[in-house]
């Protein structure tokens, strides 16, 4: 059912929805605004029937009215993009009709009072992910990054391969989260793909079986992630028409696995059939036989594991969460050191700090990153030096783990965007 068909509504004839979009948008034009967010796109159906046309043929010209409107009057970016949200739009009349919009709401919203709903946020969307990643940008909506909450949502964010923005309210800002997600010249580390569950969580009831971790999986150019993420007991009740909790979730066990991440690098195949890096070079490696794991609520590399093997993580209490980078492991030309880039430490999206990597010189290696802060390799032993930009700079090494880290810094403002040539000799 739906409250338009029960108590009826206002609806704009098909003729006049180009009228209609514009001169909405015009105003806003006008007013400063530089985006829109079109929610409730799915409630347009009945319309159809009324005007006697049928709900695809009304939603479509809507669709196409309002896109039209948009790239007209909201249009901001060097690319001519549309800058549009599109909310609410799960019917396939909706989805099959965009042209020039492609963010996609992938579930519903975050709802900042409601405690239940929040476990329930991340499952609904990683799912959705897999049928809506495949026809637009999925899209997880804000969340308030001093809510209690927060850090759920944050994590759920950097591995689910959308924008990341929040809706503070002024003053009420966890910077510290923050600053784990975005650069401080406003970048983020955007994962190639839409996050989606791994496909051994695919068809278990990761809100209701009481054992089951729901794990999504990513990847960036050189790197890969998997959040782990325990939401046993929320979910959207049909009965009660309300999103219910249980009130003591039980902890439930996390493995993963670097085949987990379903790209062909991560399987110990070749990497000449991957996606191209951020600059364009397709990698082509030899296939990969080990995976350096980065534990991110540890700060520790927890394992080294062919494409195969499994990690026992620590096990996760309700609505706790887990990230890890999945790094290839790299041998030295000469035969010697093995070694793996991470990214940045402290971010949890790090991962997309790694923009290339050499290993053709012996007893050496060679990262370009991005981003100041801690950056962290897999180093089978303590390395002679660590250069970047050319310079000898100090680092940390743990023998015992293999994590190496140097320190990735800025002097200005005007050095934020810079890339940093990082050298490791042996």
């Amino acid at each position: 059912w739906d409250a338009a068909s029960f108590h009826g509504v206002g609806a704009v004839k098909p003729e006049k929805l180009d009228d209609f979009y514009n001169g909405m948008h015009s105003y806003l034009e006008k007013s400063g605004i530089d985006g829109v967010k079109v929610d409730a796109q799915s409630g347009m159906g009945p319309f159809g029937a009324g005007f006697g046309i049928g709900a695809p043929a009304y939603v479509s010209r809507a669709v196409h009215a309002m896109e039209n409107s948009v790239r007209s009057h909201l249009s901001r970016s060097a690319s001519g993009a549309a800058e549009c949200i599109n909310c609410m739009c799960h019917s396939t009349e909706n989805l099959f009709s965009y042209y020039d919009t492609a963010v996609v709401r992938a579930g519903d919203d975050f709802y900042p009072r409601d405690v239940a709903s929040h476990a329930a946020h991340i499952t609904t969307v990683a799912y959705n992910s897999v049928f809506i990643g495949e026809l637009g940008a999925v899209d997880w909506d804000m969340f308030q990054s001093s809510h209690p909450s927060a850090a759920l949502h944050a994590a759920a964010r950097a591995v689910g391969g959308g924008a990341i923005y929040v809706s503070d309210k002024p003053g009420e800002h966890d910077f510290n989260l923050l600053r784990q997600l975005v650069l401080p010249d406003g970048r983020t580390f955007r994962a190639r793909h839409a996050g989606r569950p791994t496909l051994d969580c695919l068809f278990e009831d990761v809100s209701n079986d009481g054992e089951t971790a729901l794990k999504i999986w990513n990847a960036h150019a050189h790197t890969g992630v998997i959040g782990g993420f325990n939401v046993q007991g929320s979910k959207w009740s049909r009965q009660l028409r309300r999103f219910v909790s249980m009130p003591d979730p039980r902890m439930v066990e996390l493995t993963l696995s670097p085949r987990d991440i379903a790209e062909p690098r991560f399987q110990g195949q070749s990497h000449s059939d991957d996606h191209p890096d951020d600059h364009g070079n397709v990698p082509t490696d030899a296939p990969t036989k080990e995976y350096a794991i980065y534990d991110f609520r540890e700060k520790s590399v927890s394992a080294l594991l062919a494409a195969d093997g499994t990690l026992t993580a620590a096990p996760l209490g309700g609505s706790e969460w887990n990230l890890f980078f999945v790094a290839p492991v790299h041998v030295a030309a000469d035969g010697g050191a093995k070694w793996a880039a991470l990214g940045l430490l402290d971010m949890m999206n790090g991962g997309g700090a790694v923009l290339e990597l050499d290993n053709a010189q012996p007893q050496h290696a060679r990262v370009v990153a991005t981003g100041a802060g801690n950056f962290g390799f897999y180093a089978s032993c303590e390395p002679d030096f660590v250069k970047v930009n050319g310079d000898i700079e100090p680092f940390d090494y743990d023998a015992f783990t293999g994590l190496l880290s140097v320190l990735l810094h800025s002097s200005s403002e005007d050095e934020l965007q810079i890339n940093y040539n990082i050298e490791i000799g042996w």
